[in-house]
């Protein structure tokens, strides 16, 4: 990439920092119109189940971190003067923060060296859309290498596990969550529910602390499908491996499949596996030939009333054989039609989306993708692998390397950073590393409309580089002395989380008194009532006593 981001970062400062990261964290990124997952699965799922982070502590996250890079790197595109590669760390840094102070365990995992060959065509598309905007080519794998080992680095120097997949990210995601070593994925690729995921969060904002949830058990439930019916809207409507059949989108293809369990007889195959027979389905071939003969067959007269076949004027006078009557018909009769015509409707009616998607679907010659299915449905690829999951403490020199080279941070900047976020972890209790507490409760305070305590903070026994406040003033620290730009230790916890790990602190401090400062009562309409009843009384008083003594 033609600008590194070691030259950005020597002219940006500190200010600059956290500007640029506030920016990078609230823009857009569908700058490009970048695809990820089965066309329309999201819209056909509906809108998640809204959460708060924090309810999601002690969780361990899948993250999809090649995503991330890409969507950050197409939202570079609109900061002009910056290269996507600085983009993609500031913005990898600020998000892996965010979630950590949510008590959220992340484990980062990136797409392999090699992209499956069935993704050839997808990637080439993308790459052509991005070369619209820009030379560089952030799809490329080659072309992000270099920025994958700084983005590695700088996680791992974080105390954050890194994965390498084999392949694509979001399987070894899936696979994670689906073998329990993670609680839920981290992604908007919705190819993570084929690969067989049990819960995916999306559209996660860490200004208001929220994310998307969608549950596998739920779309089980509401919607009745099953992994490998996802795999048939993938072969369908389209997805990463396939551009789909031509006329079938999303919502067509769902049709499709309730249409086919409800002709589902008991002991007969899945939705998938009628799909891959529906070459050599002599079944659908005979109904092929009962839909042509249909369309070719010319409707005979039937009667108005009893939908029967025969004369309207006939079954009044001399009445309707099917009916069973002798004068008239039945409006509502107890037999359907028993001519050539309804039985043929009869038969291919509950086929016709079946025998249209068919028709759609063969006229490729490769269909079905026997290569996609088994993309999905192969795990393979990830079997055997040890996989650490588990968090360490940060490697202070590294990451002060990393935040000076990249971001041209200090020690001291480094620390004021990261000792919120350490608190904040071991609020959650998901910090390896227990020797630290909170010093005392100095206030209560509103940060962003959230209730807070303003926390001191003891001191961590590695900090060498934040400053030491005077013996003196640390044992004398008071709400009104207290300094949160100048001790990186006072820090604004939200009441809810304090109040859950240390509820002794809070009751305690709730029940001490409030010294409150005397001066002056300020002037009010009341007190100027009460000033001149005051004033009255005491004027009737004299007058009162000077009548006396007359």
């Amino acid at each position: 990439m033609h600008n590194s981001v070691t030259s950005r970062a020597t002219r940006c400062s500190w200010k600059d920092f956290q500007d640029l990261l506030t920016h990078t964290h609230k823009e857009k990124t569908d700058t490009v119109d970048v695809q990820m997952g089965v066309t329309g699965l999201w819209d056909l799922l509906g809108g998640g189940e809204e959460l708060e982070l924090t309810d999601c502590s002690g969780e361990t996250w899948a993250v999809d971190l090649t995503a991330w890079m890409v969507h950050a790197h197409a939202a570079s595109f609109k900061a002009k003067g910056v290269s996507g590669e600085y983009v993609m760390m500031i913005t990898v840094l600020h998000r892996a923060l965010g979630l950590m102070k949510c008590g959220i365990r992340p484990v980062f995992v990136m797409d392999g060296q090699f992209a499956p060959a069935i993704k050839e065509d997808t990637l080439q598309h993308r790459s052509l859309k991005m070369k619209d905007c820009t030379k560089e080519n952030p799809t490329d794998r080659s072309s992000m290498s270099h920025a994958n080992i700084k983005c590695q680095r700088l996680l791992e120097s974080l105390g954050l596990p890194v994965i390498a997949s084999m392949g694509e990210a979001e399987k070894t995601c899936a696979y994670l969550n689906q073998k329990g070593i993670v609680d839920a994925c981290l992604s908007d690729d919705s190819d993570a529910f084929l690969y067989g995921a049990k819960t995916i969060y999306r559209r996660f904002n860490l200004d208001q602390k929220t994310a998307e949830c969608y549950r596998m058990c739920d779309i089980e439930s509401s919607l009745n499908l099953q992994r490998s019916d996802l795999v048939v809207l993938g072969l369908l409507s389209g997805c990463d491996y396939s551009k789909g059949v031509e006329g079938i989108g999303a919502k067509k293809a769902y049709n499709l499949i309730c249409s086919m369990k409800e002709n589902q007889q008991a002991g007969q195959e899945d939705v998938l596996s009628r799909i891959v027979n529906w070459r050599s389905n002599e079944e659908l071939e005979k109904m092929v030939e009962k839909q042509r003969l249909l369309m070719e067959l010319k409707k005979p007269a039937h009667c108005s009333i009893c939908r029967h076949q025969g004369d309207k004027q006939h079954h009044l006078s001399s009445g309707c054989s099917i009916c069973g009557t002798k004068l008239l018909c039945l409006p509502e009769p107890r037999r359907d039609c028993s001519c050539l015509y309804h039985q043929l409707v009869s038969e291919v009616t509950p086929y016709k989306l079946e025998l249209d998607a068919r028709r759609r679907a063969l006229k490729n010659a490769d269909f079905p993708d026997k290569k996609l299915m088994e993309e999905f449905l192969n795990e393979d690829s990830e079997l055997g692998h040890d996989f650490c999951v588990q968090l360490s403490l940060p490697d202070w020199e590294r990451l002060a390397e990393a935040l000076g080279q990249h971001f041209n941070m200090n020690h001291e900047q480094m620390m004021k950073k990261m000792i919120p976020v350490l608190a904040h972890m071991h609020l959650h209790d998901t910090l390896p590393y227990t020797n630290t507490s909170p010093k005392q409760i100095l206030k209560s305070c509103i940060r962003k409309r959230v209730p807070c305590y303003q926390i001191h903070w003891q001191r961590f026994d590695f900090d060498k580089w934040s400053p030491v406040p005077s013996p003196q003033v640390d044992l004398q620290l008071t709400p009104k002395a207290a300094d949160s730009k100048a001790d990186p230790y006072i820090i604004d916890v939200s009441r809810t989380v304090f109040s859950k790990r240390y509820p002794e602190m809070v009751t305690l401090f709730d029940s001490t008194p409030v010294k409150r400062k005397r001066g002056r009562i300020p002037f009010t309409p009341s007190c100027r009532e009460q000033k001149e009843e005051s004033t009255g009384a005491k004027k009737k008083l004299i007058f009162n006593e000077g009548e006396s003594v007359n």
